[in-house]
């Protein structure tokens, strides 16, 4: 079992929480992401923007967790990458680019619960890599302008990936994502849950029908269509850019259907449907993997108190200090809270 190394400073050796770790399972893009990409897992349930306080309690703590992109064969070498929890998702970017259709081929990882963490830095002592943590804080923390469309996955029109706009009879009726015909149709794939759709409202614009259906026939499809008619006339004669925003779809794969109604605006000069782009916040279908309890810990220490007693499995002389547990028994709920002292 590989664990990355770290060091720390801290204001008393009788209390310190090491980190718990999770993998977020392994996954294979349908489109290349490149370095950057944002991503997000669903971590409901679980205390990761928490710490233990000195008497075991969970404290709210947004800096006691980190995700990393690692080698699990390989303790040093691993990359921390740029997270943020919002909503019960925990958003992260990509350390490198990923090409689609490839398995990634190593793990990102969560570490947390685990004080200050999240301002993790890397230092070369003797020739050798040694993690630390500090005070201070660095490039791996990330605040959310907005609290969605920071992490927005862009589709321009001439988009040649697996996330497109298809526009039927392109040479006939669109041109460059713009037309006047009506019954006129295009095909938008994304992934649930946000989709913005950016379109042209003008003087002479017309009405356009969305139509939401899940790629995947197997999935209740009346739980996950949807309908919007949209329409884009103002009183501008230029055409302004504008956003068609849906925030509730269910997290799978979706089909869009994108067609030109025969009626606009009674205001409106013509029935022009212009579409520009469309974005949405990339769902990968990662989850987070089973917590990762440590079996290899030489020394904890929690508390002031000179009990010991001796650990489950360890090798002889291994002990913890505790003036909290009363019995052995309850290893397999304590455990995660045990550290290597280095």
């Amino acid at each position: 079992m590989t664990w990355f190394k770290y060091y720390k400073d801290i204001s008393s050796v009788n209390y310190s929480t090491p980190p718990v770790k999770r993998f977020i399972k392994k996954f294979t893009p349908k489109d290349t992401l490149q370095k950057g990409t944002w991503l997000f897992v669903d971590i409901t349930g679980l205390n990761i923007n928490k710490k233990l306080s000195s008497d075991l309690q969970y404290i709210d703590d947004e800096d006691s967790y980190i995700v990393v992109y690692e080698d699990p064969k390989n303790a040093d070498d691993y990359t921390p990458v740029k997270t943020v929890i919002i909503n019960n998702r925990i958003y992260f970017q990509t350390a490198e680019d990923h090409q689609s259709n490839i398995a990634t081929n190593k793990n990102y990882s969560i570490y947390y619960m685990a004080p200050g963490i999240r301002f993790l830095q890397k230092t070369e002592v003797n020739g050798l890599t040694k993690y630390y943590l500090t005070t201070q804080q660095n490039s791996i923390t990330y605040s959310a302008a907005d609290e969605v469309s920071d992490f927005l996955y862009r589709v321009s029109l001439s988009s040649s990936s697996y996330y497109n706009i298809s526009f039927i009879n392109s040479n006939l009726n669109w041109n460059k994502g713009v037309t006047n015909v009506a019954n006129s149709k295009a095909y938008i794939i994304l992934s649930g849950p946000y989709f913005e759709l950016e379109y042209f409202k003008s003087s002479d614009g017309g009405r356009f029908l969305l139509e939401f259906e899940p790629l995947d026939r197997n999935y209740q499809v009346s739980l996950a269509r949807k309908k919007y008619i949209i329409d884009s006339y103002s009183i501008d004669n230029e055409p302004t850019l504008s956003k068609f925003i849906v925030q509730d779809l269910s997290q799978i794969d979706y089909r869009v259907t994108l067609t030109v109604l025969n009626e606009g605006n009674s205001k409106s000069a013509n029935n022009y449907v212009r579409i520009n782009g469309y974005s949405f916040v990339y769902n990968f279908y990662g989850y987070i993997e089973k917590e990762i309890l440590r079996d290899d810990v030489s020394t904890i220490q929690i508390g002031a108190s000179s009990a010991v007693s001796a650990v489950i499995g360890s090798s002889s002389g291994d002990t913890i200090v505790n003036n909290t547990y009363q019995s052995v028994s309850e290893r397999d709920m304590k455990i995660r809270y045990w550290m290597e002292v280095m």
